[in-house]
């Protein structure tokens, strides 16, 4: 009985020797992965600088805490760049294809063109999960961010936002993905007006992209994206804004001028407010608000409850235009960022 205790006991501790040294032999690993990221930078031109890295977690976890990160890199003619003071990182040893980061109180991404800073967006902390496949490709990747300000320098207009979730999915090995959106409680103000505060209750978005994200927002990359059967399909799509209730699923992808073109089914409660809303953003005329109201009128129903009237037809983009049930609303300008 004692030399049957005394080999469970042996076994066990041969068996603790061997994780602690697969667990340490791991973090060793991935200790000399940061290092050569750090002095080598990965395949697309992304650059780390930080300041200490620790790893601790024995035995259960592998953490990886590093502060003061800052990732650079490029994407087009646009360059952006990433910054935190303190990052935490954690996976299972047994499963180091799942990680999950808490994000640092304040958390900076700032895109620039030469010399000129365009977007600037900062956030309190949040979390991500990332989920690797075998080859090291992201499989799913998913942000949970809260208290977000979004400026640009040559603009009095901002953002601020209460909360972000994102969640993406790759299909396939072409760059496919989908993608899950909720924004809540969106402030739009504006420094030159201290007074104008408008508030967007929230947007929901469920959408399949075929083919890889461009590279850049210039006619090159986007060209390819679309000749090589680059779509949005926009499963689910709403937009809670006031008395706007607006809801779209429709496909969309480029036109020749590299301007959206598409068709949609939607539906819009407050169709009015949104007419509203495009006039004093100076998008339409007065005349234009007023005929498209007419005509929506007549293709709005009543709601259920006889509240409201409640919009549902068509909506298309094609030829630079806008247009709900044939009735031309605004132009649509490309998409190209030089």
């Amino acid at each position: 009985m004692g030399k049957r205790i005394l080999f469970t006991f042996g076994i066990l501790i041969a068996l603790f020797l061997v994780y602690s040294a697969y667990w340490f032999y791991i973090s060793q690993s991935v200790n000399l992965e940061i290092v050569k990221f750090k002095e080598q930078g990965s395949k697309n031109g992304t650059q780390l600088t930080s300041g200490d890295f620790s790893i601790a977690g024995f035995p259960y976890r592998l953490t990886v805490t590093g502060r003061d990160i800052e990732l650079r890199g490029q994407r087009g003619r646009l360059d952006w760049k990433w910054s935190t003071p303190m990052v935490t990182a954690t996976a299972h040893p047994w499963q180091l294809s799942h990680w999950v980061a808490l994000l640092g109180s304040s958390s900076e991404v700032e895109f620039s063109s030469g010399n000129q800073s365009v977007l600037r967006i900062r956030s309190a902390g949040g979390r991500m999960s990332l989920k690797i496949t075998a080859n090291g490709q992201p499989a799913r990747v998913s942000f949970d961010l809260k208290k977000i300000n979004a400026r640009a320098d040559q603009f009095l207009q901002f953002l601020e936002i209460a909360k972000v979730e994102v969640h993406l999915r790759q299909l396939d090995d072409y760059g496919s993905m989908e993608a899950a959106i909720l924004i809540e409680d969106i402030l739009l103000g504006d420094d030159g007006y201290p007074d104008y505060r408008d508030i967007v209750d929230g947007v929901v978005a469920e959408l399949r992209i075929q083919e890889a994200l461009p590279m850049g927002w210039g006619k090159p990359s986007l060209a390819v994206w679309r000749d090589s059967g680059g779509i949005v399909d926009l499963q689910n799509f709403r937009l809670l804004w006031g008395p706007i209730d607006l809801h779209l699923d429709g496909t969309f992808s480029l036109d020749e001028a590299f301007r959206p073109i598409g068709a949609a089914n939607a539906k819009i409660s407050g169709y009015r407010a949104l007419l509203e809303l495009l006039f004093s953003t100076g998008m339409i005329s007065e005349g234009v608000k007023i005929a498209s109201g007419l005509g929506l009128d007549l293709l709005a129903t009543p709601s259920q409850d006889n509240s409201e009237y409640v919009l549902k037809a068509p909506l298309t983009v094609q030829d630079g235009y806008l247009s709900i049930g044939q009735i031309p609303i605004i132009t649509v300008a490309p998409v190209i960022f030089n």
